[in-house]
C-alpha cells in the first residue's frame, strides 16, 4: 500500500513538473527566440560585468582543486568569502558546475567551458529554476489547501512574476531566492498545521547556506507572514503560537549550525567590507514603481485587484488572509523605508518584491475558487472598485498622467487589463458549463505570461533588442576585443613571472582580467577586502578613473606602487600615451592598443629592516607613503623602529605657497564657482620642481550646487577622470584626491559649470631617485616561489643581509596562516593593506596556507548541527511509532 501511494506521489510531481515546464517553456518564448538570433540572456551592465565572470572564475577554481583563494580576483582575495553574495555558496549554482564537469570530463564538451557556455546556459537554467519554483509554489498552495487547478494558477503567477525576469537578466543569482521562499513558507504552515518543523529547519539550514543576503530577506518575509498568520488564524486546530515560537527558535538554532560552513564566512566577508553609509534623507511613502500600470519590478494581476473588491470574500479566512498580504505588500511597496530595512538599512533597494507574487497568486486562487458564487451586483462593485483604483494610480504617476494616448501602449499591462475583464465577464456568462473554471485558469496563466512576454520585449530588451548581448558584442573593443586579447597573449609567452600584473580594463569594467584570464588590478565586486579599498581611497588616495564604491582598479600612473604591486605592464588605447608611467617603455601594438613594459620592477619578496608606523606617517603625504614603503616597511602601531624624514629632494607647495589663478570661475582659497561653460584654477609651478618626472596634486573636491544625477568630470592636465553627482548611492565620500601627472610649467584643474569646495591644493615633484636605486639593487635573496594563484603558498629565500621582515604583495586577510621553517609565526598587515613575516637571518622557508575565516569553527558547527537534526529525526520517529 505505502508502494502504491509513493508511485502516485511521485507520478503526481512528474505531473505538477511536466506541466510547471511547459509553462515556465512559454514563459521563455521571447528570450527563447532572441537566443536563436544570437542574443544572451544577460544584461550589458552587472550580468556581463560581474555574473558571467564570476560563474567563469569560480569553475575554472573548483575545476582545477582550488575553493577558496585566487590571486586574479582584483589584486588577490578569498573568493570563497567574498564572493558568498554571488556564487561561491549557491546550491543552484553548485549543481549547475557539477554537471558541467561531468560533462567536460566525459568528453560530452569539446572544450573547457569559456565564457560563452556560461552565457548560453543561462537561457536554459533559468527555465529549469523557474519550473522547480512553479513546482515548489505548487506545492506550498496545495498545503493551503487549495484544488490542483486553483494551486497550478497560483503557482504560475508566483513564477511568472516580471520580477523573475529582471533578477535573472541583471543579476541572475537573485532569482534563486524565489524557489527557496514557497519551501520556506511550506515548512512554517507544517509547524502551524500539524507542529513538524524538519522542512522548516531544512530550508532554513538551504537559505542560510546559499546567499546571506538572501536568507536574510526571506526569513524576514517569512517573518512577516507569520505575524499574519497568528492574527489570521486558517484552522481550528493550529498549533498555538507560543509552541510555534519553540519551534521556530529551535528550526533557526539547527539551520543555522547546517549552514555555519558557508554563513559565517560569507557573513565575515560582508562586515570586512568597505562601503560608505547611505546619507540621503529616505522618504516614508513613495511610488518608486507602478504595481498596476506599468511596473518594472513588479506587476499586479487584474484579476487580483477585481478580487480585492469582492467584499463579501472578507468572510473567508483564507480570502482575507492573502487580501490583508497584498494590501500590506501595497504599501510596503510605496515605502522606501521599507525597502531600505530589506536592504540591511542601506539604500532603499527593491529586491524583495516576488513576495507579492505568491501573495497575489493566493489571493486570486482563492478568488477563483469562489467565483461562482458571486452576483451581478457584487460583480458590478468589483469592476468599479478596481477601476476607480487603476485610475488613483494613474492619475498619481507622474511619468503615465503626462503622457498622451497614443503613448499609453508603454503601459504594456493595459491590453492585459482588458483580456482579464473581458474573459472575467465570459464566465459569469457561462459559469454553469463545464470546463469552465479551467478556461478560465488557463486564461489567467497566459495572461501572466503574455505579461512577460512584453515586459521582456518592451522593458528588458528594449528597442530592436539592443540591450541583450551579441557574440558580436562580447568579442569586440567594448568587453574582450580581439586586439586587447593578442596583447595580453604577447605579454604572458614573453614574461617569465607567473605573477606579474598587467594593467588594464575596459572602461566600467572592472572585471575585464577574468574575461580575459590574466592577472590584472581591478575588480568590481560588492564585497571586498577593505583594506584594499582603504588602501585606495584613502591610505594613498589612488585615482581609478571613475569614482564608484565596490571597485578598485589601476594604480593611477603611479610608478612606484606599480614597483610595489607586481605591476609590470600596461595597456591603454593609442591617444593616451601622455599618462603612461615613470619606467614604461613600449613593447608591442596591436591596432589601436599598445602596451608597455615596467623596467623599474622588484622582486616578488622584498626584505626590509627600516620600520616605519602608519600612525607616523598620517601627516605626510601620499608620494611620501609611497617612499616610506620603498624605503622600508609600514607596520600599525608602535612597531616602527626609525623615524620618518621627507626626502630633501622632494620640494613641497602648499596652499599660501602657490601661484594660483582662477579660469572661468572665482576662487577665494575654499569655494570655487565657476561660471562658463568649464573652468577651474591653473596653478604655475614653482622653478624648483625643474628636475621632476612628475608632479602629485593633492586637494580636497566637493561639489556644493548638484541638481543633476548625472556625474561629473574632472580633469588635472592631460588627465581625466570621473566623480558621482552628491546624489549617487555609490559616491565614495573619498574626496579628499591625488592625481600624479607627467611634469608642465603649469598645472589645470578644470571642472564643469558649478560651485565647488575646493581646499587643502599640494604640490610635489617626484624625480623617482629612490625608485632608481631600489630596482637597480641586486636581488641577493636567491627566492625560490612555488605558487599557483591559489591557497598554499610556499618560498625559500636567503636572508644573507639580515633583514627583519619579508614583505609579499598578497593582501592582508584573516584566513591566512603562515609558517616559517616549520614554526607557526603570526602574519603583519604591511604597507596597509599587504602581508609580511618576520624573518630569521640565513635561509627561510615561508609557507602560507589560507582558509575562510572561521572555516574550521564553522564546519565543526555544521557537523554538529547534521548530528543534532539527525538526532532528532530518529527521535521523533521513535515517538511517531510508539
Amino acid at each position: 500500500m505505502n508502494w502504491f501511494q509513493n508511485m502516485n506521489r511521485w507520478k503526481r510531481l512528474g505531473i505538477v513538473s511536466s506541466v510547471s515546464f511547459v509553462i515556465a517553456l512559454f514563459s521563455h518564448t521571447f528570450l527563447i527566440s532572441e537566443w536563436l538570433e544570437g542574443r544572451y540572456f544577460a544584461g550589458l551592465g552587472d550580468g556581463l560585468s560581474q555574473m558571467l565572470p564570476f560563474k567563469k572564475m569560480l569553475y575554472d577554481l573548483y575545476s582545477s582543486g582550488e575553493f577558496f583563494y585566487n590571486q586574479s580576483f582584483g589584486l588577490g582575495g578569498g573568493v570563497y568569502s567574498q564572493l558568498g553574495y554571488y556564487y561561491s555558496t549557491s546550491l543552484l549554482f553548485w549543481i549547475q558546475c557539477g554537471i558541467t564537469y561531468v560533462l567536460e570530463i566525459t568528453g560530452l564538451l569539446a572544450h573547457h567551458p569559456a565564457l560563452f557556455y556560461w552565457a548560453n546556459m543561462i537561457l536554459v537554467v533559468s527555465i529549469i529554476r523557474l519550473t522547480a519554483i512553479i513546482t515548489a509554489a505548487y506545492y506550498y498552495f496545495r498545503k493551503m489547501r487549495f484544488g490542483s487547478i486553483a494551486a497550478i494558477m497560483a503557482a504560475s503567477i508566483y513564477g511568472t512574476s516580471i520580477i523573475y525576469f529582471r533578477h535573472v537578466m541583471y543579476w541572475e543569482f537573485f532569482a534563486d531566492a524565489m524557489l527557496w521562499l514557497p519551501l520556506i513558507l511550506f515548512g512554517v504552515e507544517r509547524i502551524i498545521r500539524e507542529g513538524k518543523s524538519g522542512l522548516f529547519t531544512a530550508m532554513v539550514a538551504v537559505s542560510l547556506f546559499d546567499n546571506f543576503y538572501f536568507a536574510y530577506i526571506n526569513l524576514l518575509l517569512a517573518g512577516i507572514y507569520i505575524i499574519v498568520r497568528w492574527i489570521i488564524r486558517l484552522t481550528p486546530d493550529e498549533l498555538r503560537w507560543t509552541k510555534q515560537i519553540g519551534h521556530y527558535i529551535k528550526s533557526g538554532i539547527i539551520g543555522f549550525l547546517i549552514s555555519a560552513v558557508s554563513f559565517i564566512p560569507a557573513v565575515y566577508g560582508f562586515f570586512d567590507n568597505e562601503r560608505p553609509s547611505y546619507k540621503a534623507a529616505i522618504p516614508i511613502f513613495e511610488m518608486p514603481d507602478n504595481l498596476l500600470l506599468s511596473g518594472k519590478i513588479m506587476l499586479y494581476l487584474a484579476f487580483t485587484i477585481f478580487c480585492l473588491f469582492l467584499f463579501s470574500f472578507y468572510k473567508n479566512k483564507r480570502f482575507r488572509f492573502f487580501a490583508v498580504l497584498v494590501i500590506l505588500g501595497m504599501c510596503m511597496h510605496l515605502s522606501p523605508i521599507v525597502a531600505s530595512l530589506f536592504n540591511g538599512l542601506s539604500a532603499p533597494q527593491y529586491r524583495w518584491e516576488y513576495f507579492l507574487g505568491i501573495c497575489t497568486g493566493g489571493l486570486a486562487a482563492t478568488g477563483f475558487e469562489m467565483l461562482s458564487r458571486l452576483k451581478w451586483k457584487e460583480i458590478s462593485i468589483a469592476f468599479l472598485g478596481a477601476g476607480i483604483l487603476y485610475y488613483a494610480f494613474y492619475r498619481f504617476d507622474e511619468e503615465l498622467y503626462l503622457i498622451n494616448m497614443e503613448e499609453w501602449k508603454q503601459s504594456y499591462l493595459l491590453s492585459m487589463l482588458a483580456v482579464v475583464y473581458v474573459g472575467l465577464i465570459a464566465f459569469f456568462l457561462f459559469k454553469r458549463r463545464r470546463g469552465t473554471h479551467l478556461v478560465l485558469a488557463c486564461l489567467l496563466i497566459g495572461v501572466s505570461i503574455g505579461t512577460v512576454y512584453e515586459f521582456q520585449s518592451r522593458m528588458l530588451a528594449g528597442e530592436d533588442s539592443k540591450r541583450l548581448p551579441t557574440r558580436e558584442f562580447m568579442e569586440s573593443s567594448k568587453y574582450s576585443g580581439a586586439d586587447q586579447t593578442r596583447l595580453i597573449r604577447k605579454i604572458q609567452a614573453a614574461e617569465q613571472d607567473p605573477h606579474a600584473r598587467i594593467d588594464w580594463m575596459i572602461p566600467t569594467r572592472n572585471n575585464t582580467p577574468i574575461v580575459e584570464h590574466f592577472n590584472g588590478m581591478s575588480v568590481y565586486s560588492s564585497i571586498l577586502n577593505k583594506r584594499l579599498l582603504n588602501f585606495y581611497l584613502f591610505d594613498m588616495k589612488i585615482d581609478m578613473g571613475r569614482e564608484s564604491v565596490s571597485r578598485y582598479a589601476t594604480m593611477g600612473g603611479r610608478a612606484n606602487l606599480y614597483a610595489l604591486t607586481e605591476g609590470k605592464y600596461m595597456i591603454i588605447r593609442k591617444g593616451n600615451e601622455a599618462n603612461v608611467p615613470y619606467g614604461f617603455e613600449p613593447f608591442a601594438k596591436s591596432g589601436k592598443y599598445a602596451a608597455y613594459r615596467n623596467k623599474k620592477t622588484l622582486p616578488f619578496i622584498r626584505t626590509a629592516d627600516k620600520v616605519y608606523s602608519s600612525e607616523q606617517l598620517a601627516k605626510f603625504t601620499v608620494l611620501e607613503r609611497e617612499h616610506a614603503m620603498l624605503d622600508g616597511v609600514i607596520l600599525e602601531d608602535s612597531q616602527a623602529n626609525k623615524p620618518f624624514k621627507s626626502m630633501t629632494s622632494l620640494t613641497v607647495k602648499k596652499d599660501g605657497q602657490l601661484d594660483i589663478q582662477p579660469v572661468s570661475a572665482t576662487y577665494d582659497g575654499k569655494v570655487l564657482n565657476i561660471t562658463g561653460g568649464k573652468g577651474g584654477i591653473d596653478i604655475s609651478v614653482d622653478p624648483s620642481f625643474k628636475n621632476a618626472k612628475d608632479l602629485y596634486i593633492e586637494f580636497h573636491l566637493e561639489r556644493l550646487i548638484n541638481k543633476s544625477p548625472d556625474e561629473y568630470a574632472l580633469s588635472v592636465n592631460d588627465y581625466h577622470t570621473s566623480r558621482k553627482a552628491n546624489t549617487s548611492i555609490y559616491r565614495t565620500f573619498a574626496d579628499d584626491l591625488a592625481i600624479r601627472t607627467p611634469y608642465q610649467d603649469k598645472i589645470s584643474i578644470r571642472l564643469p559649470k558649478g560651485k565647488y569646495e575646493l581646499r587643502n591644493i599640494l604640490v610635489q615633484g617626484e624625480n623617482y631617485k629612490l625608485l632608481d636605486q631600489v630596482a637597480a639593487k641586486e636581488n641577493k635573496l636567491n627566492e625560490k616561489i612555488d605558487w599557483d594563484g591559489g591557497s598554499h603558498f610556499q618560498a625559500r629565500l636567503q636572508n644573507e643581509l639580515g633583514d627583519r621582515y619579508a614583505i609579499l604583495p598578497i593582501p592582508y586577510e584573516k584566513g591566512w596562516k603562515a609558517e616559517l621553517n616549520g614554526k607557526t609565526v603570526p602574519i603583519q598587515k604591511a604597507n596597509y593593506t599587504f602581508t609580511a613575516v618576520e624573518l630569521k637571518q640565513g635561509s627561510n622557508d615561508i609557507q602560507l596556507t589560507y582558509r575562510p575565516p572561521y572555516f574550521w569553527i564553522s564546519l565543526t558547527l555544521t557537523m554538529i548541527g547534521l548530528i543534532a537534526s539527525l538526532m532528532l529525526y530518529v527521535y521523533y520517529n521513535r515517538k511517531r511509532e510508539t
